[in-house]
Protein backbone atom coordinates (compact mmCIF):
# COMPACT_ATOMS: atom_id res chain seq x y z
CA UNK A 1 0.00 0.00 0.00
CA UNK A 2 2.67 2.64 0.56
CA UNK A 3 4.43 1.89 -2.31
CA UNK A 4 1.00 3.01 -3.90
CA UNK A 5 0.90 5.74 -2.68
CA UNK A 6 4.29 7.02 -2.90
CA UNK A 7 4.10 5.77 -7.16
CA UNK A 8 6.73 3.09 -6.31
CA UNK A 9 4.24 0.17 -6.67
CA UNK A 10 5.90 -0.94 -10.44
CA UNK A 11 9.48 -1.21 -9.83
CA UNK A 12 9.39 -2.49 -6.53
CA UNK A 13 7.26 -5.50 -7.16
CA UNK A 14 10.15 -8.20 -7.81
CA UNK A 15 11.89 -7.38 -4.75
CA UNK A 16 8.24 -7.33 -2.66
CA UNK A 17 7.56 -10.11 -3.94
CA UNK A 18 10.82 -11.95 -2.85
CA UNK A 19 10.28 -10.40 0.10
CA UNK A 20 6.96 -11.94 0.25
CA UNK A 21 8.14 -15.07 -0.51
CA UNK A 22 11.23 -15.25 2.31
CA UNK A 23 9.12 -14.46 4.85
CA UNK A 24 6.57 -16.93 4.02
CA UNK A 25 9.87 -19.10 4.31
CA UNK A 26 10.29 -18.29 7.68
CA UNK A 27 7.14 -18.46 8.85
CA UNK A 28 6.66 -21.85 8.49
CA UNK A 29 5.23 -25.08 6.57
CA UNK A 30 1.43 -23.75 6.86
CA UNK A 31 2.76 -20.04 5.37
CA UNK A 32 5.03 -22.00 3.25
CA UNK A 33 1.81 -23.81 1.88
CA UNK A 34 -0.01 -21.42 1.37
CA UNK A 35 2.20 -19.74 -0.83
CA UNK A 36 2.53 -22.68 -3.07
CA UNK A 37 -1.68 -22.50 -3.53
CA UNK A 38 -1.47 -18.99 -4.18
CA UNK A 39 0.53 -19.54 -7.13
CA UNK A 40 -2.14 -21.25 -8.92
CA UNK A 41 -4.88 -19.05 -7.53
CA UNK A 42 -5.00 -15.90 -10.25
CA UNK A 43 -8.29 -15.29 -8.61
CA UNK A 44 -6.73 -13.76 -5.49
CA UNK A 45 -3.05 -13.00 -6.05
CA UNK A 46 -1.66 -10.55 -8.87
CA UNK A 47 0.54 -12.55 -12.07
CA UNK A 48 4.19 -10.96 -10.87
CA UNK A 49 3.38 -12.27 -7.20
CA UNK A 50 2.39 -15.55 -8.62
CA UNK A 51 5.67 -16.29 -10.33
CA UNK A 52 7.86 -15.68 -7.48
CA UNK A 53 5.63 -17.89 -5.39
CA UNK A 54 5.96 -20.87 -7.93
CA UNK A 55 9.35 -21.32 -6.15
CA UNK A 56 8.01 -22.31 -2.59
CA UNK A 57 6.92 -25.49 -5.06
CA UNK A 58 10.52 -26.42 -5.43
CA UNK A 59 12.82 -24.56 -3.47
CA UNK A 60 12.11 -25.32 0.10
CA UNK A 61 14.73 -25.43 2.97
CA UNK A 62 15.36 -28.69 4.09
CA UNK A 63 15.15 -29.48 8.50
CA UNK A 64 17.78 -30.95 10.05
CA UNK A 65 18.64 -35.13 9.26
CA UNK A 66 18.94 -35.95 13.25
CA UNK A 67 15.35 -34.61 13.80
CA UNK A 68 14.23 -36.36 10.68
CA UNK A 69 15.67 -39.96 11.93
CA UNK A 70 14.61 -39.28 15.72
CA UNK A 71 10.59 -39.20 13.67
CA UNK A 72 11.71 -42.25 11.76
CA UNK A 73 12.58 -44.41 14.68
CA UNK A 74 9.72 -42.93 17.05
CA UNK A 75 7.30 -43.83 14.05
CA UNK A 76 8.54 -47.32 13.21
CA UNK A 77 10.05 -48.24 16.98
CA UNK A 78 13.18 -49.44 15.85
CA UNK A 79 16.57 -48.29 15.66
CA UNK A 80 17.50 -47.10 12.12
CA UNK A 81 20.21 -49.70 12.01
CA UNK A 82 17.81 -52.64 12.32
CA UNK A 83 15.86 -51.88 9.66
CA UNK A 84 18.17 -50.30 7.12
CA UNK A 85 21.56 -50.86 6.01
CA UNK A 86 22.43 -48.08 4.04
CA UNK A 87 20.55 -44.10 4.39
CA UNK A 88 21.69 -40.70 2.82
CA UNK A 89 22.85 -38.35 4.94
CA UNK A 90 21.71 -35.37 2.25
CA UNK A 91 17.75 -35.39 1.99
CA UNK A 92 16.99 -35.93 -1.79
CA UNK A 93 13.70 -33.91 -1.51
CA UNK A 94 12.40 -31.07 0.88
CA UNK A 95 8.81 -29.66 1.02
CA UNK A 96 7.06 -27.43 3.51
CA UNK A 97 5.62 -30.28 5.24
CA UNK A 98 8.61 -32.99 5.42
CA UNK A 99 11.72 -34.86 3.26
CA UNK A 100 12.64 -37.52 1.88
CA UNK A 101 15.71 -40.03 2.22
CA UNK A 102 16.74 -42.72 -0.29
CA UNK A 103 17.32 -45.83 2.20
CA UNK A 104 18.21 -49.78 1.90
CA UNK A 105 15.97 -52.24 3.42
CA UNK A 106 18.34 -54.03 6.03
CA UNK A 107 15.99 -57.30 5.37
CA UNK A 108 15.91 -57.38 1.43
CA UNK A 109 18.35 -55.21 -0.41
CA UNK A 110 15.68 -53.20 -1.46
CA UNK A 111 16.27 -49.54 -2.19
CA UNK A 112 13.17 -47.58 -0.94
CA UNK A 113 12.34 -43.50 -0.35
CA UNK A 114 11.74 -42.93 3.28
CA UNK A 115 9.45 -39.69 4.00
CA UNK A 116 9.31 -37.86 7.15
CA UNK A 117 6.97 -35.64 8.81
CA UNK A 118 8.62 -32.54 9.81
CA UNK A 119 8.94 -31.54 13.47
CA UNK A 120 10.36 -28.38 14.26
CA UNK A 121 13.83 -26.97 15.94
CA UNK A 122 13.40 -23.60 16.32
CA UNK A 123 11.24 -21.72 19.16
CA UNK A 124 7.37 -22.46 19.21
CA UNK A 125 5.13 -20.84 19.99
CA UNK A 126 1.70 -23.12 20.71
CA UNK A 127 -1.64 -21.88 20.81
CA UNK A 128 -4.11 -23.87 22.98
CA UNK A 129 -7.18 -23.14 22.02
CA UNK A 130 -10.37 -23.65 24.19
CA UNK A 131 -13.78 -22.63 24.75
CA UNK A 132 -15.14 -21.38 27.87
CA UNK A 133 -18.58 -18.98 28.34
CA UNK A 134 -18.00 -17.83 25.26
CA UNK A 135 -13.86 -16.76 26.03
CA UNK A 136 -10.79 -17.85 24.16
CA UNK A 137 -8.47 -19.11 26.54
CA UNK A 138 -4.79 -19.40 25.18
CA UNK A 139 -1.63 -21.03 26.57
CA UNK A 140 1.75 -20.25 25.31
CA UNK A 141 4.38 -23.08 25.72
CA UNK A 142 7.95 -21.96 24.57
CA UNK A 143 10.35 -24.70 23.67
CA UNK A 144 14.07 -24.48 23.70
CA UNK A 145 14.93 -27.17 20.71
CA UNK A 146 18.07 -27.70 22.19
CA UNK A 147 17.05 -28.52 26.00
CA UNK A 148 13.40 -29.58 25.81
CA UNK A 149 12.91 -33.40 25.83
CA UNK A 150 9.17 -32.89 24.52
CA UNK A 151 9.31 -32.32 20.87
CA UNK A 152 6.16 -30.78 19.54
CA UNK A 153 5.00 -32.27 16.49
CA UNK A 154 3.73 -30.10 13.29
CA UNK A 155 -0.11 -30.61 14.07
CA UNK A 156 -0.10 -27.99 16.68
CA UNK A 157 1.36 -25.12 14.36
CA UNK A 158 -1.02 -26.29 11.22
CA UNK A 159 -3.89 -25.81 13.89
CA UNK A 160 -2.34 -22.26 15.11
CA UNK A 161 -2.32 -20.88 11.39
CA UNK A 162 -5.35 -22.09 10.23
CA UNK A 163 -7.14 -20.44 13.23
CA UNK A 164 -5.35 -17.18 12.55
CA UNK A 165 -5.92 -17.63 8.87
CA UNK A 166 -9.76 -18.12 9.61
CA UNK A 167 -9.97 -14.99 11.69
CA UNK A 168 -8.48 -13.23 9.26
CA UNK A 169 -10.37 -14.76 6.20
CA UNK A 170 -13.73 -13.15 8.40
CA UNK A 171 -12.38 -9.75 8.93
CA UNK A 172 -11.61 -9.55 4.92
CA UNK A 173 -14.42 -11.99 3.47
CA UNK A 174 -16.32 -8.63 2.80
CA UNK A 175 -13.98 -6.96 0.87
CA UNK A 176 -13.03 -10.02 -1.08
CA UNK A 177 -16.39 -11.04 -1.85
CA UNK A 178 -16.94 -7.11 -3.57
CA UNK A 179 -13.35 -6.76 -5.00
CA UNK A 180 -12.86 -10.59 -6.45
CA UNK A 181 -15.29 -11.91 -6.66
CA UNK A 182 -14.38 -15.09 -4.32
CA UNK A 183 -15.05 -15.86 -0.66
CA UNK A 184 -12.40 -15.81 2.09
CA UNK A 185 -13.58 -17.99 4.21
CA UNK A 186 -14.56 -20.79 1.87
CA UNK A 187 -10.89 -20.36 0.30
CA UNK A 188 -9.22 -20.79 3.59
CA UNK A 189 -11.43 -23.83 4.66
CA UNK A 190 -10.56 -25.62 1.43
CA UNK A 191 -6.98 -25.02 1.91
CA UNK A 192 -7.10 -25.78 5.59
CA UNK A 193 -8.94 -29.51 4.27
CA UNK A 194 -6.33 -30.35 1.81
CA UNK A 195 -3.68 -29.13 4.23
CA UNK A 196 -4.66 -31.53 7.07
CA UNK A 197 -5.12 -34.23 4.81
CA UNK A 198 -1.68 -34.21 3.94
CA UNK A 199 -0.74 -34.35 7.53
CA UNK A 200 -1.27 -37.90 7.77
CA UNK A 201 0.99 -39.87 5.60
CA UNK A 202 -1.84 -43.13 6.00
CA UNK A 203 -3.60 -40.68 3.49
CA UNK A 204 -0.95 -40.65 0.86
CA UNK A 205 -0.21 -44.42 1.00
CA UNK A 206 -3.92 -45.29 0.08
CA UNK A 207 -3.87 -42.08 -2.66
CA UNK A 208 -0.69 -44.67 -4.04
CA UNK A 209 -3.21 -47.63 -3.41
CA UNK A 210 -5.76 -46.04 -5.87
CA UNK A 211 -2.71 -44.99 -8.20
CA UNK A 212 -1.65 -48.54 -8.26
CA UNK A 213 -5.49 -49.47 -9.02
CA UNK A 214 -6.17 -47.37 -11.64
CA UNK A 215 -2.90 -47.78 -13.61
CA UNK A 216 -2.88 -51.48 -12.87
CA UNK A 217 -2.39 -53.54 -15.94
CA UNK A 218 -0.82 -50.68 -17.90
CA UNK A 219 2.04 -50.95 -19.02
CA UNK A 220 3.43 -47.11 -19.43
CA UNK A 221 2.80 -45.72 -16.49
CA UNK A 222 4.99 -46.69 -12.97
CA UNK A 223 3.26 -45.98 -9.55
CA UNK A 224 5.74 -46.95 -6.12
CA UNK A 225 4.92 -49.92 -3.67
CA UNK A 226 4.86 -48.70 -0.41
CA UNK A 227 5.80 -50.74 2.11
CA UNK A 228 2.89 -50.96 4.41
CA UNK A 229 4.56 -52.58 7.51
CA UNK A 230 7.28 -49.49 7.18
CA UNK A 231 4.77 -46.72 6.84
CA UNK A 232 2.83 -44.56 9.51
CA UNK A 233 0.72 -41.66 10.34
CA UNK A 234 4.48 -39.74 10.22
CA UNK A 235 6.71 -41.90 8.20
CA UNK A 236 6.02 -43.39 4.37
CA UNK A 237 8.46 -46.02 3.23
CA UNK A 238 7.76 -46.74 -0.47
CA UNK A 239 9.54 -48.33 -3.66
CA UNK A 240 12.46 -46.15 -4.84
CA UNK A 241 12.14 -45.00 -8.61
CA UNK A 242 15.72 -44.85 -10.19
CA UNK A 243 14.56 -42.50 -13.35
CA UNK A 244 15.71 -39.40 -15.15
CA UNK A 245 14.76 -36.09 -14.18
CA UNK A 246 11.48 -35.34 -16.99
CA UNK A 247 13.15 -31.92 -17.15
CA UNK A 248 16.72 -33.21 -18.25
CA UNK A 249 16.39 -33.52 -21.95
CA UNK A 250 20.04 -34.86 -22.61
CA UNK A 251 19.71 -37.26 -20.18
CA UNK A 252 16.49 -38.29 -21.37
CA UNK A 253 18.17 -38.81 -24.69
CA UNK A 254 21.50 -40.35 -23.51
CA UNK A 255 18.99 -43.28 -22.15
CA UNK A 256 17.44 -43.54 -25.80
CA UNK A 257 13.99 -42.90 -24.75
CA UNK A 258 12.09 -41.58 -27.78
CA UNK A 259 10.86 -38.08 -26.37
CA UNK A 260 7.47 -37.91 -29.08
CA UNK A 261 6.79 -41.27 -27.16
CA UNK A 262 7.61 -40.21 -23.40
CA UNK A 263 5.17 -37.24 -23.92
CA UNK A 264 2.52 -38.97 -25.88
CA UNK A 265 2.40 -41.20 -22.62
CA UNK A 266 2.72 -38.34 -20.16
CA UNK A 267 -0.41 -35.94 -21.79
CA UNK A 268 -2.48 -39.77 -21.97
CA UNK A 269 -1.96 -41.09 -18.39
CA UNK A 270 -3.12 -37.33 -17.22
CA UNK A 271 -5.89 -37.10 -19.46
CA UNK A 272 -6.67 -40.35 -18.38
CA UNK A 273 -6.94 -39.16 -14.56
CA UNK A 274 -8.83 -36.28 -15.01
CA UNK A 275 -11.44 -37.74 -17.59
CA UNK A 276 -11.41 -41.32 -16.39
CA UNK A 277 -10.16 -41.78 -13.00
CA UNK A 278 -11.37 -38.41 -11.31
CA UNK A 279 -8.20 -38.98 -9.45
CA UNK A 280 -5.55 -36.44 -10.44
CA UNK A 281 -2.07 -35.93 -9.06
CA UNK A 282 -1.98 -32.84 -7.86
CA UNK A 283 1.60 -31.48 -7.61
CA UNK A 284 3.33 -33.25 -10.87
CA UNK A 285 6.48 -30.43 -10.97
CA UNK A 286 9.57 -31.80 -12.15
CA UNK A 287 10.61 -33.65 -8.92
CA UNK A 288 7.79 -36.00 -9.11
CA UNK A 289 7.92 -37.33 -12.64
CA UNK A 290 10.59 -39.05 -14.05
CA UNK A 291 11.41 -40.97 -17.09
CA UNK A 292 12.25 -44.19 -16.81
CA UNK A 293 14.96 -46.15 -19.26
CA UNK A 294 12.67 -47.94 -20.98
CA UNK A 295 9.82 -45.61 -21.90
CA UNK A 296 7.16 -45.58 -18.77
CA UNK A 297 6.30 -42.18 -16.98
CA UNK A 298 7.12 -42.93 -13.21
CA UNK A 299 4.92 -40.40 -10.42
CA UNK A 300 6.07 -39.85 -6.79
CA UNK A 301 4.52 -37.87 -3.87
CA UNK A 302 0.88 -38.34 -3.81
CA UNK A 303 -0.25 -36.14 -0.86
CA UNK A 304 -1.88 -33.80 -3.02
CA UNK A 305 -4.48 -34.83 -4.98
CA UNK A 306 -7.54 -33.82 -6.79
CA UNK A 307 -10.70 -35.68 -6.57
CA UNK A 308 -13.38 -35.16 -9.40
CA UNK A 309 -16.81 -36.63 -9.10
CA UNK A 310 -18.48 -38.63 -11.73
CA UNK A 311 -20.30 -35.32 -12.23
CA UNK A 312 -17.59 -33.21 -12.82
CA UNK A 313 -15.44 -35.61 -15.23
CA UNK A 314 -19.01 -35.76 -17.40
CA UNK A 315 -19.05 -31.93 -17.34
CA UNK A 316 -15.61 -31.80 -18.23
CA UNK A 317 -16.62 -34.14 -21.40
CA UNK A 318 -19.12 -32.09 -22.40
CA UNK A 319 -16.95 -28.38 -22.25
CA UNK A 320 -14.63 -30.28 -24.21
CA UNK A 321 -17.41 -31.06 -26.93
CA UNK A 322 -19.20 -27.67 -26.50
CA UNK A 323 -15.45 -26.62 -27.58
CA UNK A 324 -15.77 -28.73 -31.01
CA UNK A 325 -19.01 -27.45 -31.44
CA UNK A 326 -18.04 -24.11 -30.60
CA UNK A 327 -20.95 -23.89 -28.05
CA UNK A 328 -20.17 -21.08 -26.12
CA UNK A 329 -23.56 -20.59 -24.30
CA UNK A 330 -23.17 -24.03 -23.24
CA UNK A 331 -19.49 -24.37 -22.35
CA UNK A 332 -20.67 -21.00 -19.83
CA UNK A 333 -23.28 -23.41 -18.28
CA UNK A 334 -20.36 -25.35 -17.58
CA UNK A 335 -18.55 -23.00 -15.81
CA UNK A 336 -21.90 -22.89 -13.18
CA UNK A 337 -22.28 -26.64 -13.16
CA UNK A 338 -18.43 -27.04 -12.28
CA UNK A 339 -18.67 -24.45 -9.32
CA UNK A 340 -16.82 -22.09 -10.83
CA UNK A 341 -19.59 -19.23 -10.83
CA UNK A 342 -22.40 -19.09 -8.59
CA UNK A 343 -25.65 -21.04 -9.09
CA UNK A 344 -28.35 -18.67 -10.38
CA UNK A 345 -25.62 -15.82 -11.95
CA UNK A 346 -26.07 -14.40 -15.60
CA UNK A 347 -23.84 -15.90 -17.65
CA UNK A 348 -24.94 -14.02 -20.94
CA UNK A 349 -21.73 -11.39 -20.56
CA UNK A 350 -19.69 -13.94 -19.80
CA UNK A 351 -20.08 -15.85 -23.45
CA UNK A 352 -18.47 -13.25 -25.66
CA UNK A 353 -15.17 -13.59 -23.25
CA UNK A 354 -15.04 -17.08 -23.36
CA UNK A 355 -15.79 -17.34 -27.22
CA UNK A 356 -13.13 -14.51 -27.86
CA UNK A 357 -10.45 -16.70 -25.49
CA UNK A 358 -10.97 -20.00 -27.57
CA UNK A 359 -10.75 -18.13 -30.66
CA UNK A 360 -7.78 -16.16 -29.66
CA UNK A 361 -6.02 -19.66 -28.67
CA UNK A 362 -7.45 -22.40 -30.94
CA UNK A 363 -9.58 -20.94 -33.66
CA UNK A 364 -6.28 -20.71 -36.00
CA UNK A 365 -5.20 -24.27 -35.33
CA UNK A 366 -3.63 -26.94 -32.78
CA UNK A 367 -0.47 -24.90 -33.31
CA UNK A 368 -1.72 -22.10 -31.85
CA UNK A 369 -2.76 -22.97 -28.37
CA UNK A 370 -1.14 -23.72 -25.27
CA UNK A 371 -2.77 -24.05 -21.51
CA UNK A 372 -0.18 -20.88 -20.62
CA UNK A 373 -1.94 -18.40 -22.52
CA UNK A 374 -5.47 -19.53 -22.03
CA UNK A 375 -4.86 -19.39 -18.26
CA UNK A 376 -3.55 -15.73 -18.55
CA UNK A 377 -6.47 -14.66 -20.67
CA UNK A 378 -8.68 -16.88 -18.06
CA UNK A 379 -7.06 -14.91 -15.66
CA UNK A 380 -8.00 -11.59 -16.49
CA UNK A 381 -11.63 -12.95 -16.93
CA UNK A 382 -11.71 -13.92 -12.92
CA UNK A 383 -11.11 -10.05 -12.05
CA UNK A 384 -14.02 -8.39 -14.64
CA UNK A 385 -16.34 -11.53 -13.80
CA UNK A 386 -17.47 -13.20 -10.23
CA UNK A 387 -15.53 -16.08 -10.73
CA UNK A 388 -14.02 -18.16 -8.30
CA UNK A 389 -11.95 -21.20 -8.91
CA UNK A 390 -12.68 -24.19 -6.65
CA UNK A 391 -10.18 -25.53 -4.56
CA UNK A 392 -9.91 -28.96 -6.89
CA UNK A 393 -9.94 -27.37 -9.62
CA UNK A 394 -7.31 -25.13 -9.16
CA UNK A 395 -5.04 -28.25 -8.65
CA UNK A 396 -6.00 -29.49 -11.98
CA UNK A 397 -5.19 -26.19 -13.75
CA UNK A 398 -2.19 -25.84 -11.99
CA UNK A 399 -1.28 -29.58 -12.65
CA UNK A 400 -2.42 -29.04 -16.50
CA UNK A 401 -0.05 -25.82 -16.40
CA UNK A 402 3.15 -27.85 -15.10
CA UNK A 403 2.97 -30.25 -17.43
CA UNK A 404 3.01 -28.55 -20.21
CA UNK A 405 6.13 -26.66 -18.90
CA UNK A 406 7.92 -29.83 -18.56
CA UNK A 407 6.26 -30.73 -22.15
CA UNK A 408 8.15 -27.57 -23.82
CA UNK A 409 11.35 -28.47 -22.12
CA UNK A 410 11.75 -31.70 -23.50
CA UNK A 411 10.37 -30.39 -26.72
CA UNK A 412 9.96 -26.46 -27.41
CA UNK A 413 7.29 -27.04 -30.36
CA UNK A 414 5.17 -28.90 -28.82
CA UNK A 415 1.14 -29.07 -29.25
CA UNK A 416 -0.66 -30.12 -26.24
CA UNK A 417 -3.90 -30.48 -28.53
CA UNK A 418 -2.31 -32.91 -30.52
CA UNK A 419 -1.52 -35.70 -28.06
CA UNK A 420 -4.69 -34.40 -26.08
CA UNK A 421 -7.20 -34.62 -29.42
CA UNK A 422 -6.11 -37.86 -30.48
CA UNK A 423 -6.62 -39.26 -27.29
CA UNK A 424 -10.38 -37.77 -26.68
CA UNK A 425 -11.37 -38.78 -29.85
CA UNK A 426 -10.29 -42.60 -29.16
CA UNK A 427 -11.91 -42.13 -25.77
CA UNK A 428 -15.41 -40.59 -27.41
CA UNK A 429 -15.21 -43.79 -30.01
CA UNK A 430 -14.58 -46.30 -27.61
CA UNK A 431 -15.83 -45.71 -24.65
CA UNK A 432 -18.90 -48.38 -23.66
CA UNK A 433 -20.06 -45.22 -21.24
CA UNK A 434 -23.71 -44.69 -22.40
CA UNK A 435 -22.87 -40.79 -21.20
CA UNK A 436 -20.06 -40.80 -23.95
CA UNK A 437 -22.36 -42.67 -26.18
CA UNK A 438 -24.26 -39.27 -25.92
CA UNK A 439 -21.43 -37.06 -26.40
CA UNK A 440 -20.79 -38.91 -29.32
CA UNK A 441 -24.20 -38.32 -31.03
CA UNK A 442 -23.51 -34.54 -30.04
CA UNK A 443 -20.25 -34.09 -31.26
CA UNK A 444 -21.05 -35.47 -34.80
CA UNK A 445 -24.70 -33.30 -35.18
CA UNK A 446 -24.00 -30.11 -35.29
CA UNK A 447 -27.65 -27.67 -35.61
CA UNK A 448 -29.36 -31.63 -36.36
CA UNK A 449 -26.55 -31.91 -39.60
CA UNK A 450 -24.29 -34.72 -39.22
CA UNK A 451 -20.41 -33.84 -39.90
CA UNK A 452 -19.16 -36.63 -42.11
CA UNK A 453 -15.50 -34.57 -41.82
CA UNK A 454 -15.43 -34.75 -38.32
CA UNK A 455 -16.65 -38.56 -38.09
CA UNK A 456 -13.14 -38.80 -40.25
CA UNK A 457 -11.81 -36.48 -38.37
CA UNK A 458 -12.30 -38.56 -35.23
CA UNK A 459 -10.95 -41.84 -36.63
CA UNK A 460 -7.65 -40.29 -38.04
CA UNK A 461 -7.28 -38.95 -34.70
CA UNK A 462 -8.34 -41.66 -32.96
CA UNK A 463 -5.96 -44.16 -34.88
CA UNK A 464 -3.09 -41.75 -34.47
CA UNK A 465 -3.75 -41.98 -30.69
CA UNK A 466 -3.15 -46.11 -30.84
CA UNK A 467 -0.09 -45.96 -33.02
CA UNK A 468 1.83 -43.67 -30.84
CA UNK A 469 0.62 -45.89 -27.98
CA UNK A 470 1.73 -48.98 -28.88
CA UNK A 471 4.54 -47.82 -30.62
CA UNK A 472 6.36 -47.33 -26.57
CA UNK A 473 9.10 -49.53 -25.99
CA UNK A 474 7.44 -50.13 -22.50
CA UNK A 475 4.75 -51.97 -24.07
CA UNK A 476 7.05 -54.68 -25.43
CA UNK A 477 8.95 -55.04 -22.16
CA UNK A 478 5.76 -55.40 -20.01
CA UNK A 479 5.72 -59.25 -18.30
CA UNK A 480 2.91 -60.30 -17.16
CA UNK A 481 -1.07 -59.56 -17.72
CA UNK A 482 -2.16 -56.00 -19.64
CA UNK A 483 -5.26 -54.77 -17.97
CA UNK A 484 -8.37 -54.96 -20.30
CA UNK A 485 -8.88 -51.01 -19.17
CA UNK A 486 -5.49 -50.97 -21.05
CA UNK A 487 -5.99 -52.85 -24.41
CA UNK A 488 -8.75 -50.26 -24.82
CA UNK A 489 -6.75 -47.65 -24.63
CA UNK A 490 -3.76 -49.24 -26.87
CA UNK A 491 -6.12 -50.60 -29.82
CA UNK A 492 -8.79 -49.53 -31.72
CA UNK A 493 -11.93 -52.04 -31.78
CA UNK A 494 -14.92 -49.87 -33.31
CA UNK A 495 -16.81 -52.80 -33.19
CA UNK A 496 -19.27 -52.16 -29.95
CA UNK A 497 -19.65 -48.85 -31.22
CA UNK A 498 -20.81 -50.21 -34.40
CA UNK A 499 -23.04 -52.30 -32.21
CA UNK A 500 -24.61 -49.61 -30.34
CA UNK A 501 -24.90 -47.46 -33.78
CA UNK A 502 -26.95 -50.10 -35.04
CA UNK A 503 -29.25 -50.83 -32.11
CA UNK A 504 -29.60 -46.83 -31.50
CA UNK A 505 -30.82 -46.47 -35.63
CA UNK A 506 -33.25 -49.56 -35.32
CA UNK A 507 -34.61 -48.63 -32.17
CA UNK A 508 -34.63 -45.15 -31.77
CA UNK A 509 -37.02 -43.43 -34.56
CA UNK A 510 -35.30 -39.53 -33.80
CA UNK A 511 -31.79 -40.83 -34.62
CA UNK A 512 -32.98 -42.90 -37.94
CA UNK A 513 -34.77 -39.91 -39.35
CA UNK A 514 -31.16 -38.08 -38.73
CA UNK A 515 -29.55 -40.46 -39.97
CA UNK A 516 -31.86 -40.76 -43.15
CA UNK A 517 -31.65 -37.49 -43.04
CA UNK A 518 -27.43 -36.98 -43.17
CA UNK A 519 -27.24 -39.65 -46.01
CA UNK A 520 -29.65 -37.31 -48.24
CA UNK A 521 -29.29 -34.08 -47.24
CA UNK A 522 -28.76 -31.30 -50.07
CA UNK A 523 -30.76 -33.39 -52.12
CA UNK A 524 -28.29 -36.30 -52.75
CA UNK A 525 -27.03 -39.39 -51.78
CA UNK A 526 -24.08 -39.33 -48.92
CA UNK A 527 -22.65 -42.70 -51.10
CA UNK A 528 -19.38 -41.55 -51.29
CA UNK A 529 -18.70 -39.87 -47.18
CA UNK A 530 -20.05 -43.31 -46.32
CA UNK A 531 -17.55 -45.32 -48.22
CA UNK A 532 -14.96 -42.90 -47.20
CA UNK A 533 -15.78 -44.12 -43.44
CA UNK A 534 -16.23 -47.46 -44.25
CA UNK A 535 -12.60 -47.87 -45.56
CA UNK A 536 -11.42 -45.93 -42.15
CA UNK A 537 -12.78 -48.64 -39.97
CA UNK A 538 -13.35 -51.59 -41.69
CA UNK A 539 -9.95 -52.86 -39.74
CA UNK A 540 -11.24 -52.14 -36.25
CA UNK A 541 -14.48 -52.97 -36.79
CA UNK A 542 -15.72 -57.30 -36.38
CA UNK A 543 -18.20 -57.79 -38.93
CA UNK A 544 -19.57 -60.83 -38.28
CA UNK A 545 -20.13 -59.95 -34.58
CA UNK A 546 -22.22 -56.82 -35.90
CA UNK A 547 -24.45 -58.40 -38.14
CA UNK A 548 -25.48 -61.85 -35.69
CA UNK A 549 -26.44 -57.95 -32.87
CA UNK A 550 -28.60 -56.69 -35.89
CA UNK A 551 -29.99 -59.90 -36.95
CA UNK A 552 -30.64 -61.00 -33.06
CA UNK A 553 -32.10 -57.28 -32.65
CA UNK A 554 -34.65 -57.17 -35.90
CA UNK A 555 -37.81 -59.02 -34.88
CA UNK A 556 -37.66 -56.66 -31.82
CA UNK A 557 -37.49 -54.08 -34.35
CA UNK A 558 -40.09 -55.09 -36.37
CA UNK A 559 -42.30 -56.07 -33.38
CA UNK A 560 -41.60 -52.29 -32.18
CA UNK A 561 -42.91 -51.19 -35.31
CA UNK A 562 -46.04 -53.43 -35.85
CA UNK A 563 -47.42 -51.92 -32.48
CA UNK A 564 -46.30 -47.99 -33.04
CA UNK A 565 -48.11 -48.88 -36.59
CA UNK A 566 -51.34 -50.47 -34.70
CA UNK A 567 -50.91 -47.69 -32.09
CA UNK A 568 -51.33 -45.20 -34.76
CA UNK A 569 -54.28 -46.74 -36.73
CA UNK A 570 -56.21 -47.43 -33.64
CA UNK A 571 -55.35 -43.42 -32.68
CA UNK A 572 -56.72 -42.22 -36.17
CA UNK A 573 -59.95 -44.06 -35.55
Amino acid sequence: MYDCLVGRDKEVVPFRARQLRNLLCDLGPSFIKAGQVLANRPDIIREDYMNELCILQDDVPPFPNQVAFKIIEEELGQPLEALFSKISSRTIAAASLGQVYRATLRSSGEDVAIKAKLLTLILLLIIKLAVFENALQFELYCMNSVTAVQRPQIEPIIYRDLFLFRTLASFLNGISIQKLGCNAELIVDEFGEKLLEELDYTLEARNIEDFLENFKGDPTVKIPLVYKNLSGSRVLVMEWIDGIRCTDPQAIKNAGIDVNGFLTVGVSAALRQLLEFGLFHGDPHPGNIFAMRDGRIAYVDFGNVAVLSQQNKQILIDAVVHAVNEDYAEMANDFTRLGFLASGTDVSPIIPALEAIWQNSAGKGLSDFNFRSVTGQFNKLVYNYPIRIPERFSLVIRSLLTQEGICFTLKPDFKFLEVAYPYVAKRLLTDPNPALRERLIQVLFKDGVFQWKRLENLIVLAKENVAKMSSNPAIQVKNGPISRSWQTVSKLDLTDTIKDGARLVLFDEGIRRQLLLALTEDSKLHVEELVDVYKLVEDDINIPAVAMEVVQDFPNVVRDFLLSWSNSVLSDR
